[in-house]
């Protein structure tokens, strides 16, 4: 799938949500990006954090600007008609430099973003920010966890 109709797909999938535009497509990008690097070396990976995520809780004391993010996840506060807008420029432009940078480094899987994945997405997110991580740090732990397990 081309990146426009893929962006495309994300920006629908957004709006009906309620979520903003820049959002969707950070999260996307960093669950893709993490499942292609877990593929190497965890198989399923993915799956048990979509369940993990699913069942998770607060674990940290979130502090008005983590529990705004996650009521903006969480679409309670959305406005439908302000939450997507029309994507013009580079993908660099929509992303957190910290993903941009792991995107664009030498030898960086290459992400095929897919709408299909943004409510996983979110959902990875979620349980990231109840725990006080990225949701590469939150995944990583997850693994950790399992591997000392």
């Amino acid at each position: 799938m081309r990146a426009d109709a893929a962006l495309k797909r994300v920006a629908d999938r957004a709006d009906l949500l309620g979520l903003h535009f820049d959002t969707a497509v950070g999260v996307v990008v960093e669950r893709e990006l993490l499942e292609l690097e877990l593929a190497a070396w965890s198989h399923g990976a993915a799956a048990r954090l979509d369940e993990r995520a699913r069942e998770a809780r607060v674990e940290v004391e979130l502090d008005a600007a983590a529990s705004s993010y996650l009521a903006m996840l969480g679409l309670c506060n959305a406005d439908a008609s302000e939450a997507t807008r029309p994507f013009g420029g580079e993908l660099s432009c929509l992303l957190p430099g910290r993903l941009w940078t792991r995107l664009s480094a030498g030898g960086a899987p290459p992400v095929a973003i897919r709408g299909c994945l943004l409510d996983d997405a979110i959902a990875w997110e979620r349980a990231a920010v109840l725990a006080g991580f990225t949701m590469t740090e939150w995944a990583l732990r997850e693994l950790l966890m399992d591997a000392l397990a």
